[in-house]
């Protein structure tokens, strides 16, 4: 009976250290567990942020083309304006030339004669 009950003893001495290996290595796997999370928690918040950041920036880019826009519309508008004017001038200008034309050609005849 002391064979089979050092039996016992022995076959739970190595359960016990069997056990105490797996809490062990389990408490490690979930130390790993833990730092790779943290890991990938760390590589997604900088992934996020430079995300952002190009955001950002393009919504600076955005905004300056939207003014330069602006200003170019304004400057077309402003340009047309101003050819608008000269061609209504040179339109002027070219009637009064005819029309100086036609009273220089009824003049012409009278002061021949």
């Amino acid at each position: 009976m002391t064979v089979q009950l050092q039996g016992e003893r022995t076959l739970a001495q190595k359960a016990e250290a069997a056990r105490e290996h797996l809490e062990r290595q389990n408490k490690e796997l979930k130390s790993r567990l833990g730092e790779m999370e943290g890991a990938v928690r760390g590589k997604h918040r900088l992934g996020q942020a430079a995300l952002e950041a190009k955001i950002d920036s393009m919504e600076e880019q955005l905004e300056q083309e939207r003014q330069e826009r602006a200003i170019a519309n304004k400057l077309v508008r402003k340009t047309e304006k101003k050819l608008k004017e000269v061609m209504m001038q040179s339109e002027d200008e070219r009637r009064h030339a005819d029309q100086y034309r036609e009273q220089v050609r009824k003049h012409s005849p009278q002061q021949n004669s």
